[in-house]
């Protein structure tokens, strides 16, 4: 009894899931725009923090933020600074501690705030707290975030990244890059229930995206400027995601789940159990994709 509880569970989940994707192509489909960006008021009273790092002959960082939950805002400087930091807190307890290493050949930054963040604390807990961030571009940039519940807005345009480690709880994700990153990154995403929208991942010039998302909604756009060989591996626990391609990018598709996760490709041809688009070997920029679904549903479709 117990098994046939979960089995119709799942397939309630699911029905409600194909239910709105129905709804989403009958209106027709577009790549998502980015969420509005709706910073939060400063609460009266609120604590305020505030630190410049000069950029003197450094050509590396590494930041590190250990983030309890909150509003998080991050995106490169354009005063000449190698960090701008702004910090907004309702208590003391809340006061991040800022560790600055200058002293080793590869200087870093690190950030974090006290040690309750965990998956399941709320978001409102740490309505408060709120961080705002902004790193130079003219260093290569190692970026690794941990984070409880968070409303994160990432603008990576113009960085030079090296790398990318992102795990988030909870809440919601927002991550673009508007301009082309001049070197080439591993990025790894592991959004937990949050979530998440990216735009211009083709702009961030990856060799390896990882994503991974435990539950929720995501929407991540391959679009911009890509020409060089990836490989994209996105694992999916249960939610609504869709992946909107680039025209010209060569792409490949290998997709595994159950019965429970369809996962709904357009324009694409198969060969076996590989899905490929059909300029795949002449595209100057090629994208492998392996998709593992869980439960719920994923759209491929290609831009307009």
């Amino acid at each position: 009894m117990a098994k046939f509880k979960v089995v119709c569970g799942l397939l309630c989940v699911l029905l409600g899931l194909g239910c709105e994707k129905r709804a989403r192509e009958e209106s027709g489909y577009s790549a998502s725009p980015p969420r509005e960006k709706k910073e939060p008021k400063s609460s009266p009273g609120a604590l305020v923090e505030t630190r410049q790092l000069k950029l003197e002959n450094q050509s590396t960082l590494e930041l590190k933020l250990e983030f309890a939950g909150g509003y998080l805002e991050f995106e490169p400087d354009t005063t000449g600074l190698l960090a701008d930091l702004r910090f907004e807190f309702e208590h003391e307890d809340n006061r991040p501690e800022i560790i600055y290493d200058s002293t080793s050949s590869r200087p870093m930054l690190k950030i974090r705030s006290d040690e309750r963040h965990h998956e399941n604390v709320s978001l409102d807990e740490w309505r408060g707290m709120r961080w705002q961030l902004k790193i130079s571009p003219r260093v290569a940039l190692d970026f690794r975030l941990e984070a409880g519940a968070i409303n994160g807005w990432f603008d990576f345009s113009g960085l030079k990244v090296e790398n990318i480690k992102l795990e988030v709880g909870a809440g919601e994700l927002d991550l673009a890059f508007n301009k082309p990153n001049p070197v080439q990154p591993r990025i790894s995403i592991s959004a937990g229930a949050a979530a998440t929208t990216a735009s211009g991942l083709c702009n961030a010039n990856f060799s390896t995206l990882e994503f991974h998302s435990g539950a929720g909604k995501s929407d991540l756009t391959f679009d911009g400027v890509y020409q060089s060989t990836g490989e994209v591996d996105l694992k999916y626990g249960v939610g609504l995601n869709t992946i909107f391609l680039a025209k010209d990018l060569g792409v490949r598709v290998r997709k595994s789940g159950s019965f429970l996760a369809p996962v709904s490709l357009h324009g694409f041809a198969k060969e076996g159990e590989i899905y490929y688009s059909k300029n795949y070997e002449q595209a100057r920029g090629r994208l492998d994709f392996n998709i593992e679904m869980g439960v719920g549903h994923t759209t491929v479709k290609w831009l307009d």
